[in-house]
């Protein structure tokens, strides 16, 4: 009886993020406090594919996915570019030699004009470069 009762509540909350899903309404928080997934595991697989699958791509669309994410997540600026940073790092880090250079070329060439272009599209203004230091100061 147990386990039809944990299955039935699964099932439930399956069903609930099915039609808050169906809404199409990207604001709406989809997640509540305890079950929303870290912003650094969506970042990172978007930016892996990036770097490793696509290292030559134009960085306009990876910043308006960057910033749908954080209008879907309700995150601040501040607190992307710091995750975004971080997911660079981490994949410096946890890579082989030819990935490894990939990261680094991304993180040092192509990361500043990423930033630049999240923030282009986002606000101007003394209010955005308040939020840039804020998340550098994040990490």
């Amino acid at each position: 009886k147990e386990e039809n009762a944990l299955l039935f509540q699964k099932t439930g909350r399956i069903t609930e993020l099915a039609q808050r899903l169906k809404s199409l309404d990207p604001p709406q928080n989809i997640y509540t406090e305890e079950d929303s997934p870290s912003l650094i595991l969506t970042l990172q697989i978007l930016l892996s594919y990036d770097v490793l699958l696509q290292p030559t791509s134009d960085l306009n669309l990876l910043a308006g996915q960057l910033l749908n994410i954080l209008h879907i997540r309700r995150e601040a600026i501040s607190t992307l570019v710091c995750e975004i940073i971080r997911c660079c790092l981490l994949g410096m880090n946890d890579s082989d030699r030819y990935d490894m250079l990939r990261w680094d070329a991304f993180t040092m060439l192509k990361l500043p004009k990423l930033i630049e272009k999240i923030f282009e599209d986002y606000k101007s203004g003394a209010e955005a470069s308040n939020a840039l230091f804020h998340g550098l100061f994040q990490v």
